[in-house]
């Protein structure tokens, strides 16, 4: 949501940017870095986003392992900040009597080889969550191939537009298939995460107390194989609670004369011999 309301806000200010230069032929450079930085604050949030998706957060897992959340947090913020320093390179070190594409320069380099990173690191992630967890194959399927492309088009784009595109017309062909692969981006998640269509495709309808945590290789047996659903395991212990508190409930309100040393003995040992099958499970 925080990713489509920079992007939508992002394209405002940008018109409003061209509408100036089509009115009076000036360049107001405040309103067009501002919009530039709020499109590279929302591609970070939606790749932050993928990411996080392709390791099944959310979707088989509740939290992430301590080490993956700091691995995350660098890349990710490695990225943002080595699309802003090709924000101010472009403008503050490009001549402006020259034309030049943003990413023509050794910061830009560095951006398309950190986005191609972490599309491999996507790819990875996607992977193992599909080997652990093969019953979200129809999501991931999907997911997986149309994230691929979206990844993919704006480092193809870039090279395309570096080497073959006339200056001229370059700013206007990349623009067209950015915003069009940003639209192609934010129509498939939608579509994949419509609960009322899709629910057997993305697990909206579990919910989030029954999402198993997982903490790395905890969840995985000898071979890498996952445990048994970490949720089927929390929904049969919660029902055999609900049902032994039922019966106690019932038996205490319809007569409680009826309650003897033996029946505490009997909902006591139940108790204990349900604790002792889930701390067992959970091993």
């Amino acid at each position: 949501m925080a990713s489509v309301t920079l992007q939508a806000i992002a394209s405002v200010v940008i018109v409003i940017f061209r509408c100036m230069i089509n009115m009076n032929g000036e360049e107001n450079k405040v309103l067009k870095y501002f919009g530039k930085a709020l499109e590279v604050l929302a591609e970070t949030l939606f790749i932050l986003l993928l990411i996080l998706l392709s390791k099944g957060w959310t979707v088989v897992r509740g939290r992430l392992s301590t080490q993956g959340t700091m691995i995350l947090s660098a890349s990710i913020t490695f990225y943002f900040l080595s699309q802003v320093v090709a924000l101010f390179w472009s403008a503050y070190m490009f001549d402006p009597g020259e034309v030049i594409y943003e990413y023509e320069s050794q910061p830009g380099y560095v951006v398309i080889a950190c986005l191609t990173m972490m599309w491999i690191w996507f790819c990875t992630c996607n992977y193992h969550t599909l080997t652990n967890y093969p019953d979200q194959n129809k999501f991931y399927g999907i997911f997986f191939a149309a994230y691929s492309i979206w990844f993919l088009a704006k480092p193809i784009m870039v090279l395309i537009a570096a080497f073959q595109l006339e200056d001229h017309y370059r700013e206007k062909a990349v623009n067209v298939v950015l915003n069009s692969n940003l639209f192609f981006g934010y129509s498939v998640f939608l579509i994949l995460t419509r609960p009322s269509t899709n629910n057997k495709m993305f697990p909206y309808n579990v919910k989030t107390s029954q999402i198993g945590v997982s903490e790395t290789a905890d969840d995985l047996v000898d071979g890498g194989r996952p445990k048994a659903s970490s949720f089927e395991r929390t929904n049969m212990f919660r029902a055999s609670g609900a049902l032994m508190e039922e019966d106690l409930t019932r038996t205490l309100l319809d007569s409680p004369q009826s309650v003897t040393t033996q029946n505490l003995a009997t909902w006591t040992s139940s108790i204990l011999t349900l604790l002792k099958t889930r701390h067992t499970s959970d091993k």
